[in-house]
């Protein structure tokens, strides 16, 4: 069942499609997410949920190869826009496995930061 929300939006998405190399891993996705809510994405493994969460937080930038063609909007800016620079989104990832360490985090967060706004837009 789908139900309508006069709540504001948080994320609008727009017809996004993903690429890792010649890999597809979303095809068509299109969904608004209200503010100060609660959304679960949920599925089978393989099917696309962490792929599409990453969208939202932009950490596929990380990821050589990667693509997208779409638009994901935050409170109505485009975050792959030509003029976002690197910025921080409000997404948090619930993991199904636990990570043991954080020894790698730092490294992670650097790598990231260098490679914001790398990511290949297909318009």
């Amino acid at each position: 069942m789908v139900t309508k929300t006069t709540q504001p939006t948080a994320f609008q998405i727009q017809d996004l499609n993903c690429w890792y190399g010649n890999r597809q891993a979303l095809q068509k996705i299109s969904l608004s997410i209200p503010e100060r809510q609660i959304t679960a994405i949920i599925g089978p493994s393989g099917c696309g949920k962490s792929t599409f969460i990453r969208c939202l937080n932009r950490i596929n930038d990380l990821i050589l190869g990667f693509r997208l063609k779409g638009c994901v909007l935050f409170k109505d800016q485009d975050i792959y826009g030509a003029n976002v620079d690197a910025i921080c989104f409000p997404v948090r990832f619930l993991r199904q496995a636990l990570q043991a360490s954080s020894e790698g985090r730092s490294q992670s967060f650097a790598h990231l930061a260098s490679r914001v706004g790398q990511v290949k837009r297909e318009r």
